[in-house]
């Protein structure tokens, strides 16, 4: 999955993921679930935009979560990761 590409479709997304991220940081958590996150963005979402258009799949929340340890290094191990395969090969993220 090209997460970049997803992010730039889906702002309101990777902001919501971030702000949460740092809101289960902040209570003094040490690791935590990017897939809670995106149930909560789920959950809110549902409940807040009544027409229906706005949807995040749960398939993203790994690589939101890999995205934001690279990118913070605050967030390095937060998420715990396992390897995930690609074209038949297995890497490690």
């Amino acid at each position: 999955m090209n997460i970049d590409a997803y992010v730039e479709k889906n702002p309101k997304v990777w902001e919501k993921f971030k702000a949460l991220a740092h809101e289960a940081k902040a209570s003094g958590r040490k690791y935590f679930s990017a897939r809670t996150i995106i149930e909560r963005i789920r959950w809110d979402t549902t409940v807040t935009e009544k027409d229906g258009t706005f949807k995040v799949g749960d398939h993203v929340s790994p690589y939101l979560g890999r995205k934001l340890m690279a990118e913070n290094p605050e967030f390095r191990g937060f998420f715990r990761t396992k390897e995930v395969k690609r074209d038949g090969q297995e890497n490690q993220n």
